[in-house]
């Protein structure tokens, strides 16, 4: 099969709307955001044959897609056109290089241990301790946890998504020594449990992890229930989920954690 009908084909298993695949076959880009795309589109037949060189199942690359997927359409209702922004095409680096996927509900990134990643700076800063530091060295492999919009946090869903990571990393990664799962996000939050309900799978899915450090940063949960950390436009939102009706009057129990998970059990 060339170039032309294996995208094409992914294209279509994938889901991507039709405007897409008009873009693969006319070739003729107008913007820059369509010509990242395009670039985009045209290494998914080199990550394909990738995918099929180390035996992964094919049903992993469409389902590892669904982020490329997003963003395309999230460019759409935003700018009105088929596209993708820079940032985007940053983000989507280590899946285009075989280093992301989606496997059950989680995605996983195979992460060498970047303490600037987990610390950063500004409102967003978690700086670690030199214990923590010591715990955590530079460039020791982790499977680095992406939640996505609307995952399914279930307990079984979740449990589910960390065996098949282990499965596969094992088969197909061999080689690295994984040190364990860790993830940097709002969901894990230590203080989540005093105002959402125990059973709710946001405090489950926090309580599968070992919280190695937190900080009060408000941004990630605002921005992920309204869009905006703006607080007098939430203000004036209409509140329809739990987390939204009651996120305002539990600002100083919102923040960012990082967290750890074993990979060997």
């Amino acid at each position: 099969m060339n170039m032309n009908e294996s995208v094409k084909r992914l294209l279509k298993k994938a889901s991507f709307n039709q405007d897409v695949e008009a873009l693969w076959i006319e070739q003729n880009p107008t913007t820059t955001s369509a010509t990242n795309l395009l670039n985009i589109l045209y290494e998914l037949a080199a990550l394909e044959e990738k995918y099929r060189v180390h035996g992964v199942p094919e049903y992993i690359l469409i389902d590892s897609l669904s982020d490329l997927r997003y963003r395309v359409e999230r460019f759409k209702a935003t700018h009105g056109s088929v596209g993708l922004s820079d940032h985007d095409i940053h983000w989507l680096q280590d899946f285009l290089n075989f280093k992301m996927f989606d496997l059950g509900s989680l995605r996983f990134q195979i992460f060498p241990f970047d303490l600037t990643y987990i610390e950063r700076s500004g409102d967003d800063a978690l700086p670690l301790t030199a214990v923590q530091k010591e715990r955590f060295q530079a460039g020791s492999i982790y499977l680095n946890i992406h939640i996505l919009k609307g995952a399914n946090l279930s307990v079984d869903a979740v449990f589910d998504a960390l065996e098949r990571a282990r499965v596969f990393f094992r088969k197909y990664f061999g080689h690295l020594k994984i040190e364990g799962f860790i993830t940097r996000t709002w969901l894990i939050y230590s203080k989540m449990e005093i105002w959402l309900p125990e059973e709710s799978n946001i405090v489950q899915f926090g309580k599968c992890f070992e919280i190695i450090h937190e900080a009060p940063i408000r941004y990630q949960i605002l921005e992920r229930a309204f869009g905006t950390q703006d607080l007098s436009k939430i203000a004036a939102m209409p509140k329809k989920t739990y987390l939204q009706k009651h996120v305002l009057e539990n600002l100083d129990n919102i923040g960012v954690s990082f967290g750890y998970i074993p990979f060997k059990i």
